[in-house]
């Protein structure tokens, strides 16, 4: 079963790529999943010399509302940022 997936986002201008995004997708299993997804994440914009990038975490929570399902955070790191997303 996959856990997790990393993507990137570019947008490309006439000098190539400018900006990239790195993007993990994590399914909300535990009290890990956030840390273990930023630690991922951090590796792979490291990889990229990306200094901000996305984790989108999916809880599929049936007994959950969305209003508890959904919130937007900033994880600080060295160089830049982290958004995390809730849904």
């Amino acid at each position: 079963m996959v856990e997790c997936a990393p993507l990137l986002a570019a947008l490309q201008t006439k000098g190539g790529w400018s900006k990239k995004y790195p993007i993990e997708l994590k399914i909300l299993r535990g009290g890990k999943t956030r840390p273990d997804g930023i630690r991922q994440l951090s590796g792979y914009m490291n990889s990229l010399g990306a200094k901000k990038g996305w984790l989108v975490i999916f809880d599929r929570d049936e007994s959950k509302s969305w209003k508890e399902k959904l919130y937007f955070e900033r994880e600080a790191q060295p160089d830049g940022g982290i958004s995390v997303v809730g849904c």
